[in-house]
C-alpha cells in the first residue's frame, strides 16, 4: 500500500490492522489503527483493545473483577469492569463490591431492596424480616398432629439456604383424663422453602407450636 504525505491531506492511504498498526513505534503490532470509516482503533500485542467508532462512542475491553478496565496508577485492581451484557461493575481489592444488572442494583450479592426497603418484611403472626447483609428471618406456628410428618412451608423461600429451624420441643397438652401431659416434637428435612415437624409421646391428637427459621 503506497504511503502518501501531502500538505493539505497530511498522512493518508494506509488503514492499517490489529496485526500492523498504521501508526506504531517500534513495537509492530502496538499502535494505532483504522478498521471502518469514522472509526479510530488502538491495539496492543496484535489485538484491538479499544476504539471511538462511527457514533463517537469510546469502546473498550470487558475488563475483570481483577483487571477493571477503568483504573487508576498505583491501584490496578480496583475500578470499573463489565462482567456480562447490561451490567456493570465496581471492584476494590481485586473482589466485586456493587455491580448494576437491569434495574437491579447489588451491594456483593444482595439488591439495594432488599438493604433498605422496609417493605421487605411482613410482621404478621406468621412472617419474615430481611436484615442488611442478606440474612433472613422466618416465623411462625403449626398444629401437629401425634406420629405424623406434617409439612410446613415458609412465608418466603430462603433464596440460597435455610440455615436451621427451631421450635418448642416439648410442653403440656390436655390428657384424656382432663390431666396435663408432656410431648416432644421434633423438626428435620428442612429445605430452602419449608420443613417437617413431627410429634412424639403425646396421648392427644394435635397441638401447638411455634417455629422459628435463620436463613439467607
Amino acid at each position: 500500500m503506497t504511503l502518501i504525505l501531502s500538505g493539505t491531506d497530511g498522512l493518508s492511504d494506509i488503514d492499517g490492522s490489529a496485526s500492523t498498526p498504521a501508526i506504531r513505534g517500534t513495537d509492530a503490532n502496538t499502535g494505532i489503527f483504522f478498521p471502518a470509516a469514522d472509526t479510530i482503533a488502538f491495539a496492543e500485542g496484535g489485538a484491538e483493545v479499544a476504539r471511538f467508532n462511527a457514533d463517537a462512542q469510546f469502546v473498550s475491553r470487558a475488563g475483570t473483577v481483577s483487571l477493571p478496565v477503568l483504573t487508576t496508577t498505583g491501584d490496578l485492581n480496583t475500578g470499573i469492569f463489565f462482567p456480562a451484557a447490561d451490567t456493570i461493575a465496581l471492584s476494590a481489592g481485586g473482589a466485586q463490591q456493587m455491580s448494576v444488572a437491569g434495574s437491579s442494583v447489588f451491594i456483593g450479592s444482595d439488591t439495594l431492596i432488599n438493604l433498605f426497603d422496609l417493605r421487605s418484611q411482613s410482621l404478621g403472626s406468621s412472617g419474615y424480616k430481611r436484615l442488611t447483609g442478606g440474612l433472613i428471618l422466618q416465623w411462625g406456628s403449626v398444629v401437629v398432629t401425634t406420629n405424623v410428618n406434617i409439612s410446613v412451608s415458609f412465608p418466603i423461600a430462603f433464596p440460597s439456604s435455610c440455615y436451621c429451624v427451631v421450635q418448642a420441643g416439648s410442653g403440656l397438652t390436655q390428657a384424656p383424663n382432663g390431666g396435663r401431659q408432656d410431648f416432644a416434637s421434633t423438626t428435620f428435612s428442612w429445605a430452602t422453602t419449608g420443613f417437617t415437624v413431627r410429634q412424639y409421646n403425646a396421648l392427644t391428637a394435635t397441638a401447638y407450636q411455634a417455629w422459628f427459621a435463620i436463613g439467607i
